[in-house]
């Protein structure tokens, strides 16, 4: 497909998605890093699907943190195919516990006595945290509910054959949300991918910053296996990806899938 005819299909794909507006930065917000922006492709045909849309509710609901922006898309749909798609709240707390002043040339009497409030203010200060940990954790953990409330009951499925088109339009529409909501830039498709990955001289986006995560690929004969992974891998590096994680299937539990993306998250904020 000629690079004409795919922002054709990307303008049209980001309509039905509701990516042409700006995105407003949440009220307030004054933070030092940006909050991560994961789009999660699903490879899901039947009978597949239900056990896929399952882990990927298990996995927006483990990875969530505030004003991170999450978007779920079935591949191989080209319209309708977008099942979550949006930010999760920021949690404002109320004023951390002020530590109290040193004295600038204390007696022995008044030293006790600063301590003593200084031991104090550490006990509030972690009662405050851990107060504020639970209200941010409550506040998300109710909008991921209400995000993939309908997600294990979807009715959308990928085509038993997947293409390479079919990934590329997917990924065009991944490139659109990083450039709409920015932010840590992280990338999970679940599902076996065709052997080939698109040709890259067709595709005008890239997938720079991009940390990728592929999982359920299924292992058949030890080197076919490999030449396909070596092919995606150069596909997404060449797309400027900062790097790409495969999780076979078999280990590609929620929780592994959890833990892969947290790992990269830790990584791009280092």
């Amino acid at each position: 497909m000629q690079s004409s005819t795919w922002k054709q299909v990307l303008v049209g794909a980001c309509v039905v998605a509701g990516l042409t507006t700006t995105a407003a930065s949440p009220a307030g917000a004054n933070v030092a890093a940006p909050a991560p922006a994961l789009s999660i492709l699903v490879v899901a045909p039947l009978p597949e699907a239900q056990a896929r849309f399952s882990t990927t509710a298990g996995v927006v609901r483990g990875v969530s943190v505030p004003r991170m922006a999450i978007g779920v898309y079935v591949i191989g749909v080209r319209f309708g195919a977008e099942l979550v798609y949006g930010r999760a709240p920021a949690v404002g707390c109320s004023e951390a516990p002020a530590k109290p002043r040193e004295p600038s040339d204390p007696t022995q009497l008044i030293r006790k006595l600063y301590d003593l409030q200084l031991k104090e203010w550490k006990r509030q200060l972690a009662a405050w945290r851990s107060n504020c940990q639970s209200q941010r954790d409550a506040t998300v953990l109710r909008w991921v509910n209400r995000q993939i409330g309908g997600l294990v009951n979807s009715t959308i499925h990928s085509p038993s054959t997947l293409t390479a088109s079919d990934v590329a339009v997917a990924l065009l529409r991944s490139e659109q949300f990083y450039i709409h909501e920015r932010g840590l830039p992280l990338l999970l498709i679940i599902g076996n991918l065709p052997d080939r990955p698109p040709a890259a001289i067709d595709l005008p986006f890239s997938m720079a910053g991009v940390r990728v995560v592929l999982a359920g690929w299924t292992p058949d004969e030890p080197s076919k296996f490999q030449r396909k992974v070596n092919r995606w891998r150069s596909f997404f590096l060449n797309k400027k990806a900062a790097g790409v994680t495969l999780v076979v299937r078999g280990l590609d539990s929620t929780d592994n899938l959890v833990r892969a993306l947290k790992a990269d998250m830790k990584s791009a904020t280092r």
